[in-house]
């Protein structure tokens, strides 16, 4: 499990925005073209990775992924208390 608990924290990086996501969080993809995204001041993906259901998640994932030391030790919880404020 250690060797892919890397792989599995990408793939909750970015598929997991998709799976969770409200209906009104997902960008219209129709409406896309060259001229649209310059005219953007945000990306339109900021909703699927800030929704509730998607932040209280991807803390466990941090959190499994950390007990598989994916990352150096404890490091990402130094954003948990940027959170908090």
């Amino acid at each position: 499990m250690k060797k892919s608990a890397f792989t599995g924290f990408l793939l909750g990086c970015f598929i997991m925005p998709i799976v969770v996501a409200n209906a009104d969080n997902v960008p219209n993809f129709d409406d896309f073209n060259e001229e649209s995204l310059k005219q953007m001041d945000a990306s339109p993906f900021i909703k699927m990775y800030s929704g509730p259901l998607f932040c209280s998640r991807f803390r466990e994932i941090l959190e499994d992924a950390d007990d598989c030391d994916v990352f150096e030790s404890k490091a990402w919880q130094k954003y948990k208390k940027l959170e908090d404020n």
